[in-house]
């Protein structure tokens, strides 16, 4: 089994690499939301590596996503 030594300098590529990645998703998203009403655009986007909430149908939990991405916001702020 091997298993990967993070440093601050891979660690920093790899923060560089998802910003780069949200930079990029977002252009993608601000030119759909142009031929969008307002109450439609796309306002946040978060990029996660943790899986989903899903029921046994592996539908997504979206109150339960809600309420977890709420609650890390406030722990954060």
């Amino acid at each position: 089994m091997f298993s990967k030594i993070w440093t601050k300098q891979s660690t920093k590529e790899s923060f560089n690499k998802i910003e780069q990645l949200k930079e990029k998703i977002w252009e993608d998203i601000k030119e759909i939301n142009s031929g969008l009403t307002n109450y439609k655009h796309m306002k946040k986007l978060i990029i996660t590596d943790e899986p989903m909430i899903k029921t046994s149908t592996a539908k997504i939990k979206r109150h339960e996503e809600m309420s977890k991405i709420l609650a890390e916001e406030g722990a954060i702020k």
